[in-house]
């Protein structure tokens, strides 16, 4: 029952874009700059759900950052913060530079879903 629970508790695998473009909204709304995104999908086979690794490099305000980070896990309850890397070009500068490494666990994708080509979302970059 556990094992159901967890299974039922993660998003399902069509819903990593959707959890995406919510991200960038939300750090374009915090008025935060984006730069080059990374991801890679990895599979858990034994524990029967995927980790969907996502680095995303904002650069702004540090209270904006830190309000972003925060309200994002509130709004997706499968995604972790894995690790936070700052730069600050200058010591009198007012903003820094963020890279926020998260995970978002989802189900597997369905077999109809890999054959019709939705594990493109394997390993992406964006600008």
């Amino acid at each position: 029952t556990r094992l159901q629970a967890f299974d039922a508790y993660l998003l399902p695998h069509d819903e990593i874009p959707h959890v995406l473009k919510n991200l960038i909204s939300l750090a374009t709304d915090s008025e935060l700059l984006l730069a080059r995104g990374e991801y890679k999908a990895q599979a858990e086979m034994q524990g029967g759900f995927l980790r969907y690794g996502m680095t995303l490099p904002v650069k702004g305000d540090p209270q904006a950052i830190h309000t972003f980070i925060l309200t994002a896990l509130a709004q997706n309850r499968t995604l972790a913060l894995e690790g936070i890397q700052f730069k600050r070009e200058q010591i009198e500068s007012p903003e820094i530079e963020a890279r926020i490494q998260w995970v978002l666990l989802t189900r597997l994708p369905s077999d109809s879903q890999t054959a019709t080509g939705s594990g493109s979302w394997a390993s992406r970059r964006f600008e």
